[in-house]
Parts: structure tokens; sequence; C-alpha cells
């Protein structure tokens, strides 16, 4: 059970348009997603499943949304769709394109942003599902280092020269950013690929963390930053407050992805990590209880094996094995300092 992606084309003299439909893993679970529109231009972007479901289900919905768009005519120009190719595209899989190849192009093209009013959006203000971006007024670029080079591209897809030398020194990394080139920076609001794994599949909460983790690296351009971004009801809704007044360019609300109360954990106990085979979703009890299990917490440790069970005098020096004395919480206590109080 691999995900699977799949690119439909139309082309002829007035037309060239893509729809493209990819079969995704979520935890265990799986939907069918698509975007759609011109070739070179932002898609619009969809799903056929609004929850998650198992494989089965999921690819009896992708393969019928293939062959109902396989040979479909175009309403405008009586144009056929036709079917390029499918392909697995499992993730973490490295992936690492080559411009030399004809053809080439990026992974993804920039999906269009759906305006919303202010009642949509103070339902996302209170929905922690939901995060607040702030908007920025700038050159739409994606940033892709193969080890080796570095690639800009446009928001068509198109190879551009890269706008500047910090980001030039992104050689020798294997990284796919997105984001704005605004007044002489770079700003990230996405991370697609990170240290030659591809993460792009990954929930939102989770490429964020992998995003802030490369951003603060010492191997980072000075002149890369990452967009400001705001979790929970109160800090959006301040957020929300302040982009109005001071008439800001707008604000972006894009899904986490995570469940309320569900926190990242690392499961080789390093915080600092963002390594995805590293990361998984886990309440704060989960958390709590995995630290206690590898014996990282001592408090919640009994008996002989608490950190304290070592001690044979109090901090005064009294021996315990003859002023001391178990409590009904079971801590040892000096009889001997309990006079002098």
């Amino acid at each position: 059970m691999e995900p699977l992606s799949c690119s439909l084309v139309l082309r002829n003299d007035r037309h060239q348009k893509s729809y493209n439909v990819q079969l995704q893993e979520h935890d265990g679970l799986w939907s069918v997603d698509f975007q759609y529109g011109a070739i070179g231009a932002p898609l619009r972007a969809g799903t056929k499943t609004p929850t998650t479901t198992t494989y089965e289900v999921a690819r009896k919905i992708f393969d019928k949304l293939v062959d109902e768009k396989t040979g479909k005519k175009c309403d405008c120009c009586g144009g056929v769709y036709e079917l390029e190719g499918v392909q697995g595209h499992p993730v973490g899989a490295a992936f690492i394109p080559d411009p030399t190849v004809p053809g080439f192009a990026p992974t993804f093209f920039p999906e269009l942003l759906a305006p919303i009013g202010p009642d949509q959006a103070g339902e996302y203000v209170v929905n922690d599902g939901w995060e607040l971006e702030e908007k920025l007024d700038g050159h739409r670029i994606s940033i892709l280092a193969d080890g080796t080079l570095v690639y800009a591209f446009n928001r068509k897809g198109e190879i551009i020269p890269v706008p500047t030398r910090e980001l030039a020194e992104l050689a020798g990394q294997q990284v796919h950013l997105d984001g704005e080139f605004v007044k002489g920076s770079y700003v990230a609001f996405d991370i697609l690929m990170m240290d030659g794994i591809e993460i792009q599949n990954l929930p939102r909460y989770q490429r964020r963390l992998a995003l802030s983790r490369f951003i603060v690296r010492d191997t980072t351009p000075v002149g890369l930053h990452m967009v400001r971004t705001f979790t929970g009801t109160a800090n959006k809704e301040a957020a929300l407050q302040r982009f109005t007044e001071a008439h800001a360019e707008g604000v972006v609300f894009k899904k986490a992805g995570a469940p309320e109360g569900v926190k990242v954990c690392h499961s080789c106990d390093n915080p600092p990590c963002c390594r995805p085979d590293h990361l998984f979703r886990g309440s704060q009890r989960d958390n709590v209880v995995d630290a206690v299990t590898k014996g990282r917490l001592t408090n919640y440790r009994k008996g002989s094996e608490h950190h304290n069970a070592r001690k044979t005098h109090c901090s005064k020096g009294h021996s315990f094995a003859e002023y001391g004395r178990v409590n009904s919480r079971g801590w040892r206590k000096c009889r001997k300092c309990e006079r002098a109080k």
C-alpha cells in the first residue's frame, strides 16, 4: 500500500490544462486529493475525501476519479484529457529532480488563496485546527537545493535566477522551501523537503516545526527568515486585530492538520531533532508516559528506583538509619530536624 499520483493533461491550440490526483497516507488512513488548472499557473485544489478513510475505500475513489477524467472532453474547447502516467510516490523517499531533463518542473505549483469574509475568519480564529499567518506583499518564489546547486522557481514553476547571494549559500544542502521574496529577504512559510527527505505530505504543524528547526541552523543563510505564525484563539485574535488596525496586506488561515490537544513527540528523545521518522503524534499524557517509560523523569520513579533512595543522610548530615522515618506519602523525613523546628 504505497501512495500514488497521476497527471492528466489536455493540450490543443487553445488550452493547456492539467488535472493531478494523489492517493496519500495520513497516520494509517488515506485521502484522495486533486489539483486542476492551466499548466504553469497556480492550481485550484480540492479533495474527494473530506475525512480520511481506509486504503481500500480511498483506492476505489482514486481509480474511479482517474477513469472519469481520462478521455473526458473539455466543455469550452472540446479537448480531451489524456493520462500521462501513474506512479508511486512514497513519503520519505529522497527526491532530487534534475533540471536538465526535458520537461523538468517542481513537484508542486502554488495553490490559489480562497478569499473569505469576517464571519468565516472569526470561525477560523476560534478553531484550534487552523493557524493564522501574516500575508506578505512580495514575489512568490520556491527555492530548491539539490545538494550541489540552488534553483529558484516563480509561481508558474519556471526557473528564474536565485534572487540573493545568501540563498545561493544553500548549495550543499538538500532542502525545498516555499515562500516570498520581500524587501531583499526571503521569508519561508513552508518546507517541502529537508535533508533529502520529502515531507510535503506531512501535516502542516509538523512541517512548521521542521521549518523552525531549519531556520535556526548554523548552516542556514542569514537572509532567510520564517513567516510569523499564530496558534491558539487568544494569539490569533490579537494578531488579526493588530494586522487590521495596521491596514496590513492581510492574513492567511492554514489547516494545522492536528486534532486539538495533539503534540509533536520525539521517539529519539532529542527535542531539537526534526527528522520526520523521529516524530509522532501524541497527547501530553502520551509524552509524559513515554518519558517515564524511558526513565527520563526521575520524579516518577518509586521505591528503590527513586534518586533519593541512595541517600543515607538528610541535608543536615543526620543519619536516616538513626533518625529517619517514612511519612504517609512514602517520603523519608529526619526526626531530629523536625524536632528542631
